[in-house]
């Protein structure tokens, strides 16, 4: 005989079963937190085929902002999370790789195909238990550990890359500031129409406020030593300074391969991303490989990440009278042009006379091109993290675990800058310019070499305690954490080359300039974390920590700072909420006190001594700083509320979350002038307070369309 058996699957929401890693790998399920996250996964970071894991996270969760500050072959970022809350003090977030703090710049470094997830722990409240480093939120990455039967990818990713606009520049009016017309005859300063509004034209001028255009041949620059001298059309040329860029090109090439079971896994990966860059001659390099693993063996567990990536850079550098605080970049450069210029006709600063430093129109800039040719800036950087977790679980409520991690980056830097000559004639300045030549008929060349290199060590002991009393859950954690950091900087520069374009610093005239500076700094933390449910839908949590900083006298060294939260399942507690079209239900809230010591120099709570004019052939030894060193320095405190609610539709396809967040930060630490009378000129003090406050939504719809193997998944998010 047969019978039938019917049975009928209920969909059930699964968001607030979501699992969530919080600070130190602590797991909690969603709907306990009383706190805001947000997650990317490694699938959406890469989608756009991004070769930085920080510009992959623009614009994907609300209170994140991404700020690129340096869009070059190996663009500089900046990572904010609810806006700033410091006056001076760093205001990036904290970054934790595999369990490892690292700096938001070494993120840049790392292979973005390897990133498993990104965990955002957006305010001080979720990011409190991580100590003084984490007072503005934290990034938790997540690297691929291996899973299933054994995988070979490899993929490709060329991309190219255009200056899309300028600054919005007028067009209408040419080459002219107000030059003299009137005092002695100028053949390269005079009025062109009829106009008297402007300014008159003048050949060799940078700055555009002359004469309308009119279309006539005016003469640019002056005459040259043989007499010739080269003349344009009066009109502004199209895209005169667009089409000094060039298309960047990048080549991205990975490979990996990932294995794993329920007791063990391995992942290997490897990547070459070579860019060309917008900027003729500006070029980098990235390789990198990285390595990761686990085991588990009855009531033991241990893991491992190890990565290694070098960057190679080579881009223009300075002008070679733009030094100092004048320095100026290309684009500054090539700002500096008027319309009537196409600045790609001088290209050939070696055979065209007009091109070369004796015969470039321009007076008072320099051609862009001879810097891209002459002054280089290159560098070299090694970047290394390690990590290796054991843990121990011999029953289900206890576990011990421990945590090392090792970060080391060094950097090799090379500036060369060659040596700029003007013949007799421009050294005259025959053009009653008062050029850059005039009386200078050598600028001479330059170099310099900095070494850097920083080393972190952090160890983290936990023991987590799980149990459950009938309808109480209940979770401890207990924990220890040592950091230690270290950096060293050592710089040496010349000026004047005996041998031209031979870039050593023995190649000088004069002294060499040297400098080193060492620093050091250890801290310590103790924390607790505290988590009750009742339920399944009432949860409470509280943490505590106190951090000992070694950049703070012994009086002030120890600050301690709590928190609390708490959240409750709407949803859960009252189950006529629940229906076809409400899938949960969830408020929230929390309070959270954290610290940050804000020293600019480690070692501002102690008195620093410089050396003395002429050291040492003449003159003091050392001398005390004229900064006053100011022992009663304390961190920056920051105190922080927040609420959010969270809906869920149609089974989750649909979810919507909104935070009011207001966090203030006393105890700012800035700098302040003083009486010289007093023998010093600055101190640094406690002063002042920043208030922040702020409004998150975030709107998730998966999937708004859904054709089968096409699907489109939308999200929205606002922050005021």
């Amino acid at each position: 005989s047969t019978s039938a058996i019917n049975v009928q699957m209920k969909v059930s929401a699964v968001a607030l079963d979501e699992v969530v890693v919080t600070a130190y790998g602590i797991k909690r399920q969603a709907r306990e937190l009383g706190f805001a996250t947000a997650k990317v996964t490694g699938t959406d970071l890469v989608k756009g085929g991004e070769t930085n894991v920080v510009t992959g996270l623009t614009a994907k969760v609300s209170g994140l902002s991404i700020t690129t500050t340096n869009n070059g072959v190996n663009p500089s970022t900046r990572i904010t999370l609810r806006g700033n809350r410091h006056l001076l003090a760093t205001n990036q977030a904290l970054v934790v790789l595999d369990g490892v703090p690292v700096s938001a710049g070494y993120l840049n470094s790392i292979n973005p195909n390897d990133i498993d997830n990104v965990q955002i722990l957006k305010g001080a409240s979720a990011a409190a238990l991580y100590g003084n480093d984490a007072s503005n939120g934290v990034m938790i990455v997540t690297t691929k550990k291996g899973s299933g039967v054994p995988v070979i990818k490899y993929s490709n990713t060329t991309t190219f890359e255009k200056v899309s606009y300028l600054p919005k520049l007028q067009t209408r009016f040419g080459s002219g500031d107000g030059e003299d017309t009137t005092a002695t005859p100028n053949p390269y300063t005079f009025w062109i129409g009829r106009d008297r509004n402007t300014r008159p034209f003048t050949s060799f001028e940078n700055q555009s406020y002359g004469p309308e255009y009119n279309g006539q041949l005016v003469p640019l620059g002056g005459a040259l030593a043989d007499g010739s001298i080269q003349k344009v059309p009066y009109s502004n040329v199209k895209d005169g300074k667009l089409k000094f860029f060039n298309t960047g090109v990048t080549v991205q090439n990975d490979v990996s391969y990932s294995v794993g079971d329920d007791k063990s896994n391995f992942y290997l990966s490897a990547q070459d991303i070579n860019t060309k860059g917008v900027i003729p001659g500006d070029k980098n390099r990235r390789t990198g490989v990285r390595v990761a693993g686990s085991r588990t063996t009855g009531i033991l567990h241990g893991e491992y990440t190890v990565g290694y990536t070098q960057t190679n850079t080579n881009t223009a550098g300075e002008g070679y009278f733009q030094t100092g605080s004048t320095n100026a970049s290309i684009y500054w450069n090539v700002l500096n042009t008027p319309g009537e210029i196409d600045l790609t006709k001088y290209q050939d600063i070696v055979n065209n006379k007009f091109a070369n430093n004796n015969g470039y129109y321009n007076a008072y800039y320099p051609n862009p091109y001879w810097q891209i040719a002459n002054s280089r800036n290159v560098t070299k950087q090694d970047d290394i993290l390690g990590s290796a977790l054991v843990s121990i679980k011999p029953t289900d409520w206890f576990e011990a675990s421990y945590r090392l991690g090792w970060t080391f980056e060094t950097q090799q830097f090379n500036f060369n800058r060659g040596e700029a000559s003007y013949n007799a004639y421009m050294v005259t300045d025959p053009w009653g310019a008062s050029a850059n030549a005039a009386g200078h008929p050598l600028f001479p060349g330059a170099a310099s070499d900095q070494l850097y290199n920083t080393n972190s060590l952090q160890g983290d002991f936990l023991i987590t305690l799980n149990k459950k009393f009938n309808d109480i859950s209940t979770k401890l954690v207990l924990g220890n954490s040592m950091f230690q950091n270290s950096n060293k900087l050592i710089y040496v520069s010349a000026t004047g080359e005996v041998i031209p374009n031979f870039y050593n610093i023995n190649n000088r005239t004069g002294e060499v300039g040297a400098s080193e500076t060492i620093n050091q700094r250890s801290s310590m933390g103790a924390f607790a974390d505290l988590s009750l449910g009742y339920k399944n839908f009432l949860f409470v949590h509280a943490s505590a920590r106190n951090d000992w900083d070694s950049r703070l006298v012994k009086s002030n060294r120890s600050f301690f700072y709590p928190g609390a939260d708490g959240s409750l399942v709407l949803s859960e507690l009252i189950p006529a909420l629940k229906n076809q079209t409400i899938s949960f239900a969830k408020i929230r809230g929390g309070w959270s006190k954290t610290g940050q010591v804000a020293l600019t120099s480690w070692y501002g709570t102690l008195p620093s001594f410089v050396n003395g004019a002429g050291f040492p052939f003449n003159g003091a030894g050392l001398l005390e700083s004229t900064t006053l060193s100011n022992p009663t320095l304390k961190p920056e405190i920051t105190k922080e509320t927040e609420l959010g609610f969270e809906l869920g539709f149609l089974n989750d396809k649909v979810h919507f979350e909104t935070n009011i967040y207001q966090s203030k930060t006393m105890n700012q630490t800035i700098p302040a002038t003083i009486s010289a009378a007093t023998g010093y000129y600055n101190a640094t003090v406690n002063a002042g307070e920043l208030d922040t406050k702020g409004i998150e939504a975030d709107l998730k719809i998966t999937p708004l369309l859904n054709l089968g193997n096409l699907k489109w998944n939308l999200s929205i998010n606002y922050s005021y």
